[in-house]
């Protein structure tokens, strides 16, 4: 069962999109037409309450992003079914990032008040080995890249796999694909 502690947070907390295929030296780019650098957000919805983690960094050039990973998302990161959803979003100005990563509902309000750009119909997908829910199937273990399926009246959205180009990121946070 799911805790929301704000409205806000649920929008963020339902947004999703996935990347490609490894544990080390996972690489994504996309099309983005600001200078921010962007960060992963990580919707972590298996507890009470929920949260957005922050995991991952990369630079932007006006233009395009890119960011890599090297290594699995800390588990802080990854749901308890095994499955960590992230979002590509840029870092809005004046956001303080607390130390530990973990993102509470006075955080998220200061980012959506920052307009962030954010990839809404793609996420990046962790899968823990052997573990998930029913759309992950799908997937590879690891990192991988995924494309939003929205479901029908009353149900949620899910994940299949997608490719890890082209992400790109837009000011339509009501677009979120709701997949908690």
């Amino acid at each position: 069962m799911n805790t929301r502690q704000s409205p806000l947070l649920a929008s963020l907390l339902g947004a999703s999109f996935l990347l490609g295929g490894c544990s080390s030296g996972f690489e994504v780019t996309g099309d983005v037409n600001t200078d921010k650098d962007v960060m992963l957000l990580w919707t972590v919805s298996s507890g009470s309450p929920d949260y957005v983690y922050k995991f991952g960094e990369g630079t932007a050039d006006g233009e395009s992003f890119e960011l890599s990973l090297d290594g699995d998302p800390p588990a802080e990161a990854i749901n308890s079914y095994g499955i960590g959803v992230a979002i590509v979003s840029t870092i809005p100005d004046g956001m303080d990032i607390p130390e530990d990563g973990k993102l509470d509902g006075d955080i998220v309000e200061t980012y959506f008040d920052g307009n962030p750009l954010i990839s809404n119909e793609k996420a990046i997908i962790f899968k823990s080995a052997g573990e998930g829910l029913d759309w992950s199937d799908d997937f590879s273990d690891g990192y991988t890249c995924g494309q939003c399926v929205r479901g029908g009246e009353g149900d949620f959205d899910s994940f299949e796999p997608g490719s890890c180009d082209d992400f790109d990121l837009s000011v339509e946070s009501d677009a979120f694909c709701d997949w908690t």
